[in-house]
C-alpha cells in the first residue's frame, strides 16, 4: 500500500513537472531573407547576410532553453506569416526576428507568395502569443515617417509589447541578432532588458551615422521588460492605445 502510494506520488510529481514545462515554454521563430531574386519577388538586390543573422539569433535562444517554431529563410520567407497566417507563424511565438529590407514602415520578400511586401498597418500581432518582434531593416521605425507624418502602428500592437528595429539605413550584420539575444539572455554577464540589448547591438554592429529604433507598448511598464528566464516578461499584456517611440545614435 505504502509502495503504490509513493509509485503514484512520484508519477504525480514527474507528470506536474512535465506540464510546468510544457505550459512555460518559450518559442522564437525567425525570418531572413538574403536572395531577393526568388521567382516573382520583389527583384531586389540581395541583403547580404540576413539569413545567417536571423540564424545565429535563434541558435542562441535555442541552446538558452527555448522552442524553435519556425525557420523561414529567402525564397520560402511568406508576408502571409504575418498577416492571415499569424496565428501558426509570427504570432504563435514570444519572440520573432526578421531580417531582410525594409522601408518606412514596411518590410520586402523575396518570394511573392502574397504579397512583394506589407507594412505594419497589415500586421495585428500578440493576441495569440507575440511579445517582442525584431525587424531588422532600414528605416522600418523612421521617426519622420511614424511619429511627424503620424503613422502611429496602433492595430499593429494587439497585445505585442515591443517592435526593435532601426530608424535610419542598417546593413545587414552577421552577428547582431546573436550579439542581441546574448545580452538578454545573459550569456557572457548579467542579463539586460531587452530595450538595453536592443540598443547595445545596434550600436556595437552600427555604423555612424546610422540610428536604432523601438517602438513600445505605453500601457504598461514594459520598459523594463526582460527575457522568460531572466526575469520577463512585464505584467500583462497593453491595450496598443498609448505608443512610445525610441530612437538613439549608433
Amino acid at each position: 500500500m505504502n509502495k503504490k502510494i509513493f509509485i503514484i506520488g512520484i508519477l504525480s510529481i514527474l507528470c506536474g513537472f512535465f506540464y510546468f514545462q510544457i505550459a512555460t515554454a518559450t518559442e522564437v521563430g525567425v525570418h531572413g531573407i538574403e536572395n531577393y531574386t526568388c521567382d516573382d519577388g520583389c527583384n531586389l538586390d540581395d541583403a547580404y547576410d540576413a539569413d545567417l543573422n536571423s540564424q545565429y539569433f535563434l541558435d542562441e535562444l535555442v541552446n538558452f532553453g527555448y522552442d524553435d517554431e519556425y525557420e523561414r529563410y529567402n525564397c520560402n520567407a511568406d508576408s502571409d506569416d504575418f498577416t492571415v497566417d499569424d496565428d501558426i507563424y509570427v504570432d504563435d511565438v514570444d519572440i520573432a526576428y526578421f531580417c531582410g529590407h525594409g522601408n518606412d514602415g514596411e518590410i520586402f520578400f523575396g518570394e511573392q507568395n502574397s504579397e512583394c511586401s506589407i507594412t505594419l498597418d497589415d500586421m495585428e500581432l500578440g493576441d495569440d502569443d507575440l511579445e517582442w518582434l525584431i525587424l531588422d531593416t532600414c528605416r522600418v521605425l523612421n521617426y519622420t515617417y511614424i511619429v511627424e507624418d503620424e503613422n502611429w502602428p496602433f492595430d499593429t500592437f494587439n497585445g505585442l509589447h515591443h517592435i526593435f528595429g532601426h530608424d535610419t539605413g542598417a546593413d545587414p550584420a552577421r552577428y547582431r541578432g546573436r550579439y542581441f539575444a546574448r545580452k538578454a539572455d545573459g550569456f557572457d554577464t548579467n542579463p539586460v532588458p531587452l530595450e538595453y540589448a536592443w540598443v547595445y547591438a545596434t550600436q556595437y554592429y552600427g555604423q555612424s551615422g546610422t540610428k536604432g529604433a523601438l517602438i513600445r507598448d505605453a500601457t504598461t511598464n514594459c520598459y523594463n521588460d526582460y527575457l522568460p528566464g531572466t526575469g520577463g516578461p512585464c505584467a500583462g499584456d497593453g491595450s496598443g492605445n498609448t505608443l512610445t517611440h525610441v530612437w538613439w545614435n549608433n
